[in-house]
C-alpha cells in the first residue's frame, strides 16, 4: 500500500514496501523493496525486524519511472527458517524532515510438502513446482497476484525458459511475466540444492461463480550431452514439457449499496488533486492533475468525479503506466481539462473530486474526497473583441499571438458550371483553336463518300418497310417491333403500342383493314422524330445530372451569427459545435469557417486540433494567408515536427496550387498551338517572328509552373494529402503496436505525419525526420477524410 502526503504547495510523497514474493519455503530467500517517490529520503530506512526471519540490507537504487519521476528503492533480503505466517512491519522513512510509514505486509512461509513433483525423463533429476496466490476467494473485478514457482535441481543447466500457457475460465489474466533475473533464489529440497524461478501474473474474475487458471503447459530447454550415432557426444538443447495443475478461485458478487459515483474500483486507494494554473480568465481552460494511489485494479480505474456542475469537463486522459501497468500496487495519473460554465459569474474554487471504491478487506464501499482548490477567475466582459491579436502578415517567428477571428466569414461557393469551367472547361478554347488550325488539312483528307453505321442502315430500312405497308395489322405489328427494338418508350409511343394490341391481338381474318393515311403519316413522323432524339435526350440527361451534382451545397447561413456571438462571449466550444452542425463535412466547409474553428480550438488550449482545422482551411483555399500564418506560429510555439520549408517557397503561397497548374497547362497548350501553326499554316513575316519568340519563352513559363506546383509548401512532397495527419496531442512513438513496446520518440501537438497503415487502435506513421513507428489512432486527425 502507498502512504500519501497531501498538500497543494509541495508535491506529494509516496512510500511503498513490497515483497517480490509473499510465499516462500523454509530456507528460501526473498526480497523486500521499499520505494520512495516525490522526494529524497533524508537517510536509509532502518532494517525491519521479524521474529523467526533474518533480514539484511542489500543495496540502494535510484530509478526513473514511466512518468519521468525520480524514485528511490531500498532492497532488503529475507531468510525464513520455519513455516508459518509472518508480517513485515511498517517501515518509517524520513523525507524533508517529515516521517512517513509504509503499510505492514503479510507473507507466508509454506511447508515443503506443498510442492508437486514433475518428472523430466532423466533419473535423479526431478523438478518441483507450486502455485502461490494471495487469496482463493475474490470479488467480481478484484485483482489478485498469482505466482508460479519452479524449482530445478542445481545440476540441471537450463538453456531457455519458456512461458506457461494456461487455460482461463471465467477470469482475465495478464500473460505471465518472464523469469528474467528471478533465477537467483536457492533452497535445499530432499537433500538436493535447487534453484527457483518465479513467473507472475494478475488475475481477476469476470462473473460470480468458479474461475480456473490452468491446467498449464510449460516447456523449458535443458542443455545436455547426448550421443549422436555419427558424431558421438554432442551438446544439444532438449525440450522438457511440464504439465501443471489448475488453480481454482471462488468469485463473489459485489454487495449492493454502491455509491452513485462508483465506477468499478476495487482495492484500497488514496486520491490527490492538483492545479498549477489557478489565476486565469473565466473563458480560459485549466488543467487538473488527478492521482490515484493504492492497491487494486489500477489498470481499469476511471478518473475521480468532479462533485460540482459549475465546471465543464473538456477532456480527460489517462497517463500510460508503461511496465508498471502489470502491478496491482502503484500510482495512476489522470489529466483533466476543465473550464468554468458561467463566465459572467465564475466560481471561486474547483470543487472537491470524489472517488468511490469497494474494499474487499473491510467488505464495504468507501468514498475519498479531495480538498477544494482555490482559483481566481476574472469575469468575462460582455463581448470579446474581434480585433486580431496580431496583424495579418506578421512573420510567425515574431508573433506573440494568433491572428484574430473573422467576424463575417466568406461562405460563398463557386457555382457548379463556373467551377467546372475553371477546372477543365477552359481547355475547350485551345482545343477549338487547334481544330481551326488543322481543319483545312482534315477537310482535304475526308472522303466524299460516307459510310453509315450498320444499325442506322437497318433502322432506315425498317422505317421504309413500315411506310410501304397498307394493311393496318401489318403496319402496327412492324411499328410495334420497331419501337420495342430501337426506341425508349414515352406516352406517345405507348399509345401506338396500345392501338397495336387492340387491333392485332384479335382472331385472324382473311380481310385486310386499310391503314388510314393521316394516322399512318402521323406514326411514321413520330418514329422518325423519336429515333433522332434518343441519343440527344440521353446525353442531355447525363449533362443535367453532372451539373446538378456540381451545385454548391445548401448550407444554413443562419447559424453563422450565432457562432460569432458564441465566440464573442467566450463560448468557444459552442461556436465549434454550431459551425460543425452547419458544415458536418470538413471537405465541404469554407476556408474562413475552418479558420475560425481553428481559432476556437486555440482558445481552448488545443493546439493539435487548431493546426488540423487550419490545414483543412488551407486545403480548401491554399492562398488563405491568415490560416497559414496561425498554423506556422502554432508549429513554432509547440516545437512541432513539420517538413522544412525554404524562405522562397513561402512566396509561392500568394497564389493557389491550382493557379500554377493552370499556368503549366496553358503553356503546354500554347506550345502545341505554335508547333501546329508552324507546321501546317507556315506563317511568314511578323507572325512568324512572334511565333518563334513565344515558342522560346513559353517552355520557360511552363517549367516555372511545374516547379511551383512541385515545391508548393502544402506538404504534398512529404505525403499525399489523403495520407497526411496531424498529431492532436502529445504522442509517444512505439516500435510495435502495443503500449508495452519500446518508446522511440515523442511527437509534439500540431506535428505533421504520414499515415502508412492502421491496425486496430494503432497507426503506423512516418515523421518528417524519417522516424517510423506506431502511435495511437485517437491521437491523430486526418487532414483529408
Amino acid at each position: 500500500m502507498l502512504g500519501i502526503a497531501h498538500g497543494q504547495s509541495a508535491p506529494s510523497v509516496y512510500v511503498q514496501s513490497a515483497l517480490t514474493s509473499q510465499d516462500l519455503l523454509p530456507g528460501e530467500q526473498g526480497s523486500v523493496i521499499v520505494r520512495v517517490s516525490g522526494g529524497q529520503p533524508d537517510q536509509r530506512p532502518p532494517t525491519p525486524e521479524i521474529d523467526g526471519v533474518g533480514v539484511n540490507y542489500v543495496r540502494t537504487q535510484t530509478q526513473i519511472d514511466s512518468q519521468r519521476r525520480l524514485s528511490y528503492a531500498f532492497l532488503f533480503r529475507l531468510s525464513p527458517v520455519k513455516a508459518g505466517s509472518y508480517t513485515l512491519p511498517a517501515i518509517p522513512i524520513t523525507v524533508d524532515g517529515k516521517v512517513h510509514r509504509t503499510d505492514p505486509v503479510d507473507f507466508t512461509v509454506h511447508p515443503i510438502d506443498k510442492l508437486i513433483s514433475l518428472p523430466t525423463g532423466v533419473a535423479g533429476q526431478e523438478i518441483k513446482a507450486a502455485w502461490f496466490t494471495q487469496k482463493s476467494t475474490l470479488y467480481q473485478g478484484e485483482q489478485c497476484q498469482v505466482w508460479l514457482r519452479i524449482y530445478v535441481p542445481r545440476s540441471m543447466f537450463i538453456a531457455s525458459w519458456g512461458y506457461p500457457d494456461a487455460e482461463k475460465v471465467n477470469c482475465l489474466a495478464w500473460r505471465f511475466s518472464p523469469p528474467g533475473d528471478n533465477v537467483t533464489s536457492e533452497v535445499q529440497l530432499d537433500g538436493v540444492q535447487h534453484r527457483s524461478v518465479t513467473y507472475s501474473t494478475n488475475i481477476s474474475g469476470i462473473r460470480p461463480g468458479i474461475a480456473t487458471l490452468g491446467p498449464a503447459e510449460l516447456t523449458i530447454y535443458q542443455r545436455r550431452s547426448i550421443i549422436d550415432p555419427r558424431r558421438g557426444s554432442v551438446i544439444s538443447d532438449v525440450p522438457i514439457k511440464l504439465n501443471l495443475p489448475q488453480l481454482n478461485f471462488n468469485i463473489l458478487p459485489l454487495p449492493a449499496g454502491a455509491p452513485a459515483d462508483f465506477n468499478g474500483a476495487i482495492g484500497d486507494f488514496e486520491i490527490d488533486a492538483r492545479c498549477e494554473k489557478t489565476t486565469l480568465e473565466a473563458t480560459e481552460p485549466t488543467e487538473v492533475i488527478l492521482r490515484v494511489a493504492g492497491i487494486g485494479n489500477l489498470e481499469t480505474l476511471k478518473a475521480p468525479v468532479l462533485s460540482s456542475d459549475a465546471w465543464k469537463i473538456i477532456d480527460t486522459s489517462k497517463i500510460t503506466r508503461g511496465e508498471e501497468r502489470r502491478e496491482i500496487s502503484g500510482l495512476v495519473t489522470f489529466r483533466q481539462l476543465i473550464r468554468a460554465k458561467d463566465v459572467a459569474s465564475p466560481p471561486s474554487t474547483i470543487a472537491p473530486y470524489t472517488f468511490s471504491y469497494f474494499n474487499p478487506d473491510s467488505k464495504s464501499y468507501i468514498t475519498r474526497r479531495t480538498d477544494p482548490i482555490a482559483v481566481t477567475l476574472s469575469p468575462a466582459t460582455a463581448a470579446v473583441t474581434s480585433s486580431p491579436t496580431e496583424e495579418a502578415g506578421t512573420a510567425p517567428e515574431e508573433m506573440r499571438g494568433i491572428v484574430g477571428f473573422i467576424d463575417r466569414p466568406n461562405t460563398a461557393a463557386p457555382s457548379g458550371i463556373m467551377h467546372s469551367f475553371s477546372r477543365w472547361g477552359w481547355q475547350l478554347i485551345p482545343a477549338l483553336l487547334c481544330l481551326l488550325i488543322v481543319a483545312p488539312a482534315i477537310r482535304r483528307k475526308i472522303s466524299a463518300a460516307r459510310v453509315q453505321h450498320p444499325d442506322q442502315e437497318r433502322k432506315d430500312a425498317a422505317l421504309k418497310k413500315i411506310a410501304q405497308d397498307a394493311d393496318a395489322r401489318t403496319f402496327y405489328r412492324r411499328a410495334g417491333r420497331f419501337i420495342e427494338q430501337w426506341l425508349s418508350p414515352n406516352p406517345e409511343l405507348e399509345t401506338v403500342l396500345r392501338e397495336r394490341d387492340q387491333l392485332c391481338f384479335q382472331p385472324e381474318t382473311e380481310e385486310k383493314t386499310p391503314m388510314p393515311a393521316d394516322r399512318k403519316a402521323e406514326i411514321i413522323s413520330l418514329l422518325k422524330r423519336c429515333s433522332k432524339l434518343t441519343l440527344i435526350l440521353l446525353t442531355s440527361l447525363a449533362t443535367l445530372g453532372n451539373l446538378k451534382a456540381e451545385l454548391p451545397p445548401n448550407t444554413d447561413a443562419g447559424s453563422q451569427p450565432t457562432a460569432e456571438a458564441a465566440w464573442k462571449t467566450g463560448h468557444y466550444q459552442q461556436a465549434i459545435d454550431l459551425y460543425r452542425a452547419a458544415y458536418p463535412e470538413p471537405s465541404n466547409t469554407p476556408a474562413d469557417v475552418l479558420y475560425n474553428i481553428g481559432n476556437c480550438h486555440h482558445r481552448l488550449n488545443q493546439p493539435g486540433r487548431a493546426a488540423l482545422a487550419w490545414r483543412q482551411a488551407l486545403r480548401a483555399d491554399p492562398s488563405h494567408q491568415k490560416a497559414r500564418q496561425n498554423l506556422r506560429f502554432t508549429e513554432i510555439e509547440n516545437l512541432a515536427e513539420v517538413p522544412e520549408t525554404a524562405s522562397w517557397q513561402k512566396l509561392l503561397t500568394y497564389l493557389t496550387p491550382r493557379s500554377y497548374q493552370l499556368i503549366l497547362q496553358a503553356s503546354l497548350w500554347l506550345i502545341g498551338l505554335l508547333v501546329l501553326a508552324l507546321i501546317i499554316r507556315r506563317p511568314k513575316g511578323a507572325v512568324l517572328t512572334v511565333c518563334i519568340i513565344l515558342l522560346a519563352i513559353t517552355p520557360v513559363i511552363a517549367t516555372l509552373g511545374a516547379v511551383a506546383t512541385h515545391y508548393y509548401p502544402d506538404g504534398h512532397t512529404f505525403a499525399p494529402l489523403e495520407q497526411q495527419a496531424i498529431v492532436l496531442e502529445s504522442a509517444t512513438v512505439h516500435d510495435q503496436a502495443h503500449r508495452n513496446s519500446t518508446q522511440i520518440s515523442q511527437l509534439a501537438p500540431a506535428s505533421l505525419v504520414k499515415v502508412n497503415a492502421s491496425r486496430g487502435p494503432w497507426t503506423h506513421i512516418t515523421t518528417p525526420t524519417e522516424t517510423t513507428g506506431w502511435v495511437k489512432t485517437k491521437q491523430l486527425g486526418k487532414v483529408a477524410d
